[in-house]
């Protein structure tokens, strides 16, 4: 026995959350694009420091390394920068949020083991600030720079150096599997509704 008809109110959502969808894929296909054409992978998950002497640490660690807030948790930035010694640091993570001021952008950063604030300056990056523009939430980067704190005193790295990435993840006895970008699970969900395909084939979905 067939169903009772879809009302319009149903069909017309139905459309609308297709239409938003695609032009959600339409977007992300277009930045992935553009990061091909200046010769950059776009879901590249090889992860080394780039300048020379930047420690790799989690986040934890780095603010481990800025000592303890002052009071009302606030950090001072004369302070941190001499806890810091100019060391330049090494971290990754998942983008949890994300402002942009003109040429001043605030990145807030996540991994296992805590959270801390990018601070991000078209001034200090130049044309690096612009791998920005391809950046969503929920997107996994590296970021290199020194610690220092913002006008408000939240504990900041600032960041000379910022790449979006996959992220692996080691299976037991066998090899890494990458962690897909919110950009690749929304593609991939497009193709979903014939089964979960990538580009390439079936896609097995790390864990």
């Amino acid at each position: 026995m067939s169903g009772a008809p879809e009302s319009p109110e149903a069909g017309a959502g139905r459309d609308a959350g297709r239409s938003a969808e695609e032009a959600i894929i339409g977007a992300r296909r277009k930045k992935a694009a553009a990061r091909r054409a200046a010769g950059e992978n776009p879901f590249a998950n090889d992860v080394v420091p780039r300048g020379d002497g930047a420690l790799t640490v989690d986040i934890a660690a780095l603010r481990a390394r800025a000592g303890s807030p002052g009071e009302g948790g606030r950090y001072d930035e004369g302070a941190v920068r001499a806890q810091a010694a100019g060391a330049t640091f090494h971290v990754r993570g998942r983008v949890v949020a994300l402002r942009s001021t003109g040429g001043l952008s605030f990145l807030r950063l996540r991994d296992r083991t805590g959270e801390v604030q990018l601070l991000l300056s078209e001034q200090a990056m130049g044309a690096e600030y612009g791998r920005l523009e391809g950046l969503d939430v929920g997107d996994f980067v590296e970021a290199e720079g020194t610690l220092t704190a913002s006008k408000r005193g939240e504990l900041s790295l600032e960041s000379r150096y910022l790449r979006p990435q996959g992220q692996e993840q080691r299976v037991e006895n066998g090899p890494p599997r990458r962690r897909l970008l919110v950009s690749e699970l929304v593609a991939i969900e497009l193709d979903a509704r014939g089964g979960v395909r990538g580009g390439h084939g079936a896609l097995s979905l790390p864990a």
